[in-house]
């Protein structure tokens, strides 16, 4: 691939620099990058790259770029790689601690994690498949007549909450998500949809209601 740093092209390829910066020395152009799932996903279906940075040449060299896997460009500024990857960091933390949180209740009930991954795995799956809705009305402020509402949420929230701790198990992950759907109730928005609570994550000023 001619222009680009032998070295700093393994280095990604090899998922060993989450965030590198100028593959393209021919122009001292710039390219940030952020590789996901994580190493192991480099070079196959599931993995996919985020970059950001020059766009001509990441046009040059994407199609080099996509051997390692699918690539995703963010625009020119060099930083936005590397908020999308954490974007996508956060999400995968949220599930991934719900994950063991919900195997430390079963636990006790005689099943152990293992069991219940490919459960949990197909559940995540049906929920990601909401994720296109969730995303449209937050991007909307269109959260009036949802049929998954903040009311319902707020309770199973904290029937979870109770739950854990008369059994002695930490209950610290999903306590915040309980005051963020307190805190819309008490607004008056329990009948909204329960991804309303956008509208109190997002910067101070921009909230829509």
């Amino acid at each position: 691939m001619a222009g680009v740093d032998p070295a700093a092209f393994a280095a990604v390829a090899t998922g060993h620099m989450p965030f590198v910066t100028s593959l393209m020395s021919d122009h001292a152009r710039q390219i940030e990058n952020g590789n996901f799932p994580d190493d192991d996903g480099t070079a196959t279906p599931e993995g996919f790259f985020l970059y950001s940075g020059s766009r001509r040449a990441y046009t040059t060299y994407r199609r080099e770029l996509e051997v390692m896997a699918p690539a995703h460009y963010f625009g020119i500024d060099p930083g936005s790689a590397e908020i999308h990857d954490l974007a996508l960091l956060g999400t995968g933390y949220a599930a991934l601690t719900g994950f063991l949180h919900a195997a430390a209740l079963l636990e006790q009930a005689g099943t152990t994690p293992e069991v219940f991954a490919p459960l949990a795995a197909r559940w995540l799956y049906g929920m990601a498949e909401f994720l296109p809705e969730l995303a449209r009305e937050a991007g909307e402020s269109a959260y009036a007549g949802g049929v998954s509402t903040v009311g319902p949420h707020r309770a199973g929230v904290d029937s979870l909450i109770q739950f854990s701790r008369a059994r002695g198990i930490a209950s610290d992950v999903h306590e915040p998500l309980k005051a963020l759907l307190d805190r819309r109730a008490a607004d008056g928005h329990g009948q909204d949809s329960f991804s309303s609570v956008f509208e109190l994550l997002k910067a101070r000023g921009t909230a829509a209601q």
